[in-house]
């Protein structure tokens, strides 16, 4: 869900630029740069997992692709997953706890890793 946001000189609508954290006006030459908001370890790992599996494409070809989001828990609080899988093989989800805790829940069985470079052995032997 994104705002509309306004510029504050002349009322033009308001691109913003993530990827070097601005925003700028389309109508006039008015600029502020946006604070953004730092990334939690767990946001890290979870992309550096999601590029480790788009990066072998080949092998994890599911036709949805890579999915990563962040499930909101009944009791609270929240898990990120990253669900994936190879076409008529594997479907699976990793539930990114933290660095220590990483679930496996997949069509051939559930796995629990203690660090990242478990996970990519795990996901290696698919190479």
């Amino acid at each position: 869900m994104s705002a509309e946001l306004a510029c504050p000189q002349c009322g033009g609508h308001l691109t913003l630029l993530p990827e070097i954290r601005s925003a700028s006006c389309d109508r006039c030459e008015w600029a502020v740069e946006v604070p953004m908001k730092k990334k939690s370890e767990r946001e890290l790992l979870t992309e550096r997992i999601v590029e480790f599996i788009e990066q072998r494409s080949d092998t994890f070809n599911a036709p949805y692709g890579v999915l990563s989001g962040l499930e909101r828990l009944p009791r609270g609080g929240a898990v990120r997953t990253i669900t994936f899988g190879c076409a008529r093989t594997l479907d699976a989800t990793l539930n990114v706890w933290g660095p220590l805790n990483i679930t496996l829940r997949s069509n051939i069985g559930e796995e629990v890793f203690h660090s990242e470079d478990e996970v990519y052995q795990w996901l290696s032997k698919f190479d």
